[in-house]
């Protein structure tokens, strides 16, 4: 590890290893892989389609996805126009989505289902929005993936058909040039409390405190060029997020899946090397010999934990 920090923005992050390993894998979920080169396309594509929407430099995108490439991209993608991203909790409610709309001042809100859900988001989305959209300020409401579609619920929606279809107007040199444009200390994402004693409040960080952050993720951790991290948590949560700009400096791939479950897991590790796995605060980030079935064995047979806390004492509050 150099002694001294490479620091750039989140949007150069991924940029930096596009030009240096386009075609490693940068991001793999149970049935999709995509490269360096093939996860910067995706998003320069949504940063197309934004900035065609008039999106600028300084505003507020949200981002209410389940986890999937979909999220991914439009992350980057929002970050490459310089706006702000806004990850939005899936499971807050309707009250607590209007909420959040109202109070980050959203000019476009990403939205995708999630298969299995009780309840569509459209619906919760107008139910938060009611009928008369511009009164909260939010411009549109675009429905990315299968699962969501435009015409479900009684709110307004762009298909993501018409979102692509924007791209074609707005050439990549500008939204190149956008990128460039974007500072360190520029706000680069805003991340909501969860809203357990009161309203959920914003928290807004640079692209400086991100990848710092996540830069010093990675020399804690020990991640290596390269190195493969599996990380199942919501990508609407900081303990996404930050392994994943970890693993971004490392040029590494970021194993994620759509829902966090440990025999499914075990089943996207099997023909992967996972030197890493990153759950939260308290999650033993390195697999023990043996990788991530020999842990997935012990933590179903409801044997304790083997990893030390961060007081040194055997177990951890994650694994008891």
């Amino acid at each position: 590890m150099s002694r001294y920090l490479e620091l750039c923005t989140l949007g150069d992050l991924l940029v930096r290893g596009s030009e240096h390993h386009p075609d490693r894998d940068a991001l793999v979920l149970p049935g999709v892989r995509l490269s360096y080169r093939e996860l910067e396309e995706r998003a320069t594509g949504v940063a197309r389609s934004l900035a065609a929407m008039g999106v600028d430099r300084g505003d507020q995108v949200g981002l209410l996805m389940p986890n999937g490439p979909e999220f991914i991209a439009s992350l980057f993608g929002i970050l490459f126009t310089g706006a702000v991203a806004v990850p939005v909790n899936a499971r807050f409610t309707a009250r607590e989505l209007g909420h959040v709309v109202r109070d980050a001042g959203l000019k476009v809100l990403l939205a995708g289902d999630a298969p299995g859900e009780p309840r569509t988001r459209a619906d919760v989305i107008a139910e938060a929005l009611g009928p008369d959209l511009a009164s909260t300020g939010l411009a549109t409401v675009v429905a990315l993936g299968p699962s969501l579609r435009p015409d479900q619920g009684s709110g307004v929606m762009l298909s993501q058909e018409a979102f692509d279809q924007l791209a074609e107007l707005m050439s990549a040199e500008v939204i190149e040039a956008r990128r460039r444009g974007v500072a360190l200390r520029d706000p680069a994402i805003m991340f909501y409390t969860s809203g357990t004693t009161a309203m959920p409040k914003g928290c807004v960080l640079s692209h400086e405190a991100q990848v710092r952050t996540g830069v010093a993720t990675r020399i804690r951790l020990g991640y290596a060029d390269g190195e493969r991290v599996f990380a199942p948590c919501p990508m609407f949560h900081t303990a996404s997020t930050q392994p994943m700009v970890a693993t971004l400096h490392a040029f590494g791939t970021f194993v994620s899946m759509a829902t966090s479950s440990c025999s499914r897991g075990t089943a996207l590790t099997e023909d992967k090397v996972i030197a890493h796995c990153s759950g939260g605060a308290r999650e033993p980030p390195t697999l023990p010999k043996g990788g991530y079935r020999w842990r997935a064995r012990r933590w179903r047979a409801g044997r304790p934990c083997r990893h030390r806390s961060r007081t040194g004492r055997p177990g951890c509050r994650t694994h008891p």
